[in-house]
């Protein structure tokens, strides 16, 4: 039972004889924990009691006690662990009995959300062709009011903020690689917590090469450690237009047929031609394919790279024309442009004999000859490669 006398209160403990009963000074708090304390996830708050005569202390969190959790719990000062959640905290003071002891009032401590950022979209490191569009990266910002940028993007590509967004987006035009590992991707909390979320990624972008000249399009295939360009359609170079690229062989003149051709065929020429206009037709880092070029191309579609026929259609049709872009521009002879759409033929910068010079050669009968001669003569269709 406890009473007051002046401003000491007490209690007494009964002992089983009336005549012995125990008299003890209850415990005055005289300060209390702080009532209420904002902080942010991960973080600790230290609370502190003070307390009239020698007590005991013990420190509840949501009304069970303490026996692990922080440091300082049987103590006047306490310090809690790291908090994720709300949590009221309360300290019973004692003279080291329980019926003689007094409870301070509730520390209530909220805890705010650290922000997060989340990516969605496309890979956070990319490589990509020049003048190709990444895929749009997006980073959004949970638990913020803002999110923030910085770092370096390749030229063409940008960095939109719309209210906690992030969207890095766009075509680069430049080639080089463009790292940002420091490109910090930061979320502030309406009650200032900030997080030290760090985005990191690299957008590699590949150089393409200029197109040769004339080549039908910007478009390259890749095929194994090869790139090949768009069939060369309007490439003039130094060579004769001619209608009739005659039949001596070898030939005394260096002609093209730029007329009566096949739909999408690129212009033909003869191997003077090729030969002595090489660089021009396929400028650097392009050049005129070897022999050995198209036996490696063969050979990456899965073929034996050697002359053969009886091949399956779908198969030349799959690799040749749809992977390579092949064109069935047929050949000039003469005056005339022979087996159009159902032959292609393509030049090579190797020469066979005085008379003949190497060339590929694929058909819609099932022909497939990565190393064929022809006569120099015969006008032809031509790749670079690189």
């Amino acid at each position: 039972m406890g009473w007051s006398a002046g401003w000491v209160s007490w209690c007494r403990i009964r002992t089983g004889r009336p005549e012995m009963a125990a008299v003890y000074a209850i415990p005055s708090i005289t300060t209390h924990p702080a009532p209420s304390s904002v902080i942010c996830a991960g973080g600790t708050v230290s609370l502190s009691v003070t307390a009239s005569s020698t007590a005991t202390y013990q420190w509840k969190k949501n009304g069970v006690d303490i026996t692990s959790e922080g440091s300082g719990y049987a103590t006047a000062n306490y310090t809690t662990a790291a908090l994720t959640g709300n949590a009221t905290y309360t300290v019973v003071v004692s003279n080291g009995l329980s019926a003689c002891s007094a409870t301070s009032s509730n520390a209530l401590v909220t805890v705010n959300a650290l922000p997060t950022i989340a990516r969605s979209g496309g890979a956070a490191s990319q490589s990509v062709n020049q003048n190709v569009a990444i895929s749009a990266i997006t980073y959004t910002a949970s638990n913020a009011t803002s999110i923030s940028r910085g770092g370096s993007l390749p030229t063409g590509v940008t960095g939109a903020i719309s209210g906690t967004t992030l969207t890095i987006s766009g075509t680069p035009s430049v080639a080089g690689t463009f790292s940002y590992t420091s490109y910090t991707v930061s979320a502030s909390h309406t009650n200032g917590c900030v997080s030290a979320t760090t985005s990191t990624g690299t957008i590699t972008v590949n150089a393409v090469a200029t197109p040769p000249p004339g080549a039908a399009s910007t478009q390259t295939w890749v095929i194994g450690t090869q790139t090949w360009s768009a069939p060369l359609q309007k490439a003039q170079s130094g060579c004769t237009a001619a209608t009739d690229l005659g039949t001596t062989n070898p030939p005394t003149t260096a002609y093209y047929r730029s007329s009566g051709l096949y739909s999408d065929s690129g212009y033909l020429y003869n191997w003077k031609c090729v030969s002595e206009q090489a660089a021009n037709l396929c400028p650097s880092p392009w050049r005129v394919p070897a022999k050995d070029d198209f036996v490696t191309l063969d050979k990456a579609f899965g073929g034996s790279g050697s002359n053969r026929s009886g091949v399956d259609q779908s198969w030349i049709t799959t690799n040749y024309v749809t992977t390579w872009g092949g064109v069935y521009g047929g050949h000039a002879y003469s005056t005339s442009v022979n087996y159009t759409g159902s032959e292609a033929y393509y030049w090579s910068s190797s020469e066979y004999t005085t008379t003949n010079a190497s060339n590929v050669n694929f058909s819609t009968s099932g022909l497939v000859y990565p190393q064929y001669n022809y006569g120099k003569y015969r006008g032809f269709q031509v790749r670079c490669v690189k």
